[in-house]
C-alpha cells in the first residue's frame, strides 16, 4: 500500500500561490474547499476560512477560472471538495465542463451519499472528472465494502 500527502487548501485568494508551493513540496494530491455560506460537514477551523474566503469575494467560479488561468503552471493533480448546492446551482453539465477546462482532477461532494454519487457517475458517464465519494466511520463492514468497490 503506497502512502501519499494530500494537503487541504482553502480556495481563498492566495490559493493559486499555496497550491504552487504544497506542489514543489511533494503534495500528491491536493484538496481545494470551494467556500459554501452553509457548510453543514465542515468544523470550525474551516468554516471559518470557507467564511473569509468568502468575504474576499472568491466563488467556484473564480476558482474555477483561476485554475484554468494557471494550469499551465500547475504540475499536479487538485480536487475540488464543495457542497452539492454549488454544483446544482452552477448547473451539472457546466461544472463538469468548467473543471474540466481548469484541469481538476476529481470531485469530493460531501454532503452527497454513495449512492446519489453514483447516479451521478451515471448521469455523466463521459466525464474525465473523478467523483470521490466519502466513507463515514460509522458505515457497516458491506457497505465500506461496497463503496470501495467502486472507488
Amino acid at each position: 500500500m503506497s502512502k501519499y500527502f494530500i494537503p487541504y487548501i482553502m480556495g481563498d485568494k492566495s490559493f493559486i500561490s499555496n497550491l504552487k508551493l504544497l506542489q514543489e513540496h511533494g503534495a500528491d494530491i491536493i484538496e481545494i474547499g470551494i467556500p459554501f455560506s452553509d457548510p453543514v460537514a465542515d468544523r470550525p477551523t474551516i468554516m471559518e476560512a470557507g467564511n473569509k474566503a468568502i468575504a474576499e469575494g472568491m466563488t467556484a467560479e473564480k476558482i474555477l477560472q483561476e485554475l484554468k488561468q494557471h494550469r499551465d503552471e500547475l504540475n499536479g493533480r487538485y480536487v475540488l471538495m464543495t457542497y452539492y448546492n454549488i454544483i446544482h446551482h452552477y448547473g451539472e453539465t457546466e461544472f463538469f465542463n468548467a473543471c474540466e477546462e481548469a484541469g481538476v482532477y476529481g470531485l469530493i461532494i460531501p454532503d452527497l451519499p454513495f449512492e446519489l454519487i453514483d447516479e451521478m457517475k451515471r448521469r455523466h458517464p463521459e466525464r474525465q472528472v473523478k467523483l470521490i465519494s466519502l466513507i463515514a466511520m460509522t458505515a457497516s463492514d458491506e457497505r465500506v465494502k461496497r463503496i470501495a468497490e467502486q472507488a
